[in-house]
């Protein structure tokens, strides 16, 4: 995955484009997560142009993750949820609110969000309820009506840190956001100098 997409939440709004037609096909609004790989197991969309129904690209399918776009190979890799075609997995919205709890019974919060590895779309770190953080060994989670963790997973729950750029930060980007940081800085001590 790309160094711009921090979660699964992160990829939400993000364009869906086509190489091979150099077309648009919609923007994501569902991810899906495989329970038994325990991975990401494809994106959701509704097409720009006209159709009722949605349609989801399999992780496979999916070339680069960039800033602003998702790029696939074919408009042919987009499959049209339908009678004979289901979504994979579970949406990421049926699991956030779970709860995540170790094996012996010990709560650690609720699902909020979920990062995964870029290479291979394993979940690496569970983003829990109260601003708290667990990276995980996917081999380690069972996913079900809760999520499950070994026992030692209770003392690797840290505090997520806190957002530098905030919703700005999202619209226009970490960089451009530290660029009007230092021009609104510049102007405020220029014009202490001039005071």
């Amino acid at each position: 995955m790309a160094e711009y997409v921090e979660n699964a939440s992160g990829l939400q709004g993000i364009l869906i484009a086509s190489r091979e037609e150099g077309a648009i096909l919609g923007a994501i609004d569902g991810i899906y997560i495989d329970p038994t790989k325990r991975a990401l197991a494809a994106v959701g969309y509704r097409p720009r142009r006209g159709g009722r129904r949605g349609h989801f690209i399999l992780v496979e399918a999916i070339e680069t993750v960039g800033r602003d776009i998702v790029l696939i190979d074919s408009e042919s890799s987009a499959k049209e949820v339908g009678e004979s075609t289901t979504l994979p997995g579970r949406s990421l919205k049926s699991l956030q609110g779970c709860w995540v709890t170790t094996d012996d019974g010990h709560h650690l919060g609720t699902l909020v969000d979920m990062d995964f590895s870029g290479h291979n779309w394993l979940i690496s770190e569970l983003e829990l309820s109260d601003n708290k953080r667990l990276p995980v060994d996917p081999n380690e989670l069972q996913i079900g009506d809760a999520i499950i963790v070994p026992r030692g997973y209770a003392e690797l729950v840290t505090a997520r840190p806190e957002a530098q750029y905030g919703v700005m930060g999202r619209l226009l980007g970490g960089e451009r956001i530290d660029d009007i940081r230092n021009t609104i800085q510049r102007v405020l001590g220029s014009n202490k100098k001039d005071d």
